[in-house]
């Protein structure tokens, strides 16, 4: 849909948490919360077939994974990036600040809200 390809436009143009949110960096965590839900019902890949919404699905859930955490939300805030000193590797070349966490699985964050039967969708 147009909406959604607005959406995964501005998903892939930041590399700012926030941004990627679609909220202000001042918001609070129930602010965080619904802005991710929002967003990521949109780009469920069971949801938005659209090419690329995938990744845009893993930058949403990264995005809420360290704005969620109040110690990653502060070194995010305070330095630009949930891992300051740089101890969780991840190689050069990155476009994109903070989004080289391996360990995160936005399906598994999108089913904490969504639980986790099948689709969220329905049939």
């Amino acid at each position: 849909t147009p909406d959604q390809e607005a959406l995964m436009a501005r998903v892939r143009r930041s590399d700012d948490y926030y941004s990627i949110l679609g909220i202000a960096k001042g918001c609070s965590d129930a602010e965080i919360k619904k802005a991710y839900r929002k967003t990521a019902m949109k780009l469920h890949p069971d949801k938005c077939q659209a090419t690329g919404a995938d990744e845009c699905f893993k930058r949403v859930g990264r995005a809420y994974a360290c704005l969620s955490d109040e110690d990653k939300r502060a070194a995010y805030d305070r330095y630009g990036t949930e891992d300051p000193g740089g101890m969780r590797g991840g190689g050069g070349g990155h476009a994109y600040r903070g989004f080289a966490h391996d360990d995160i699985d936005p399906a598994e964050i999108f089913n904490m809200f969504f639980g986790n039967g099948g689709s969220p969708f329905g049939n």
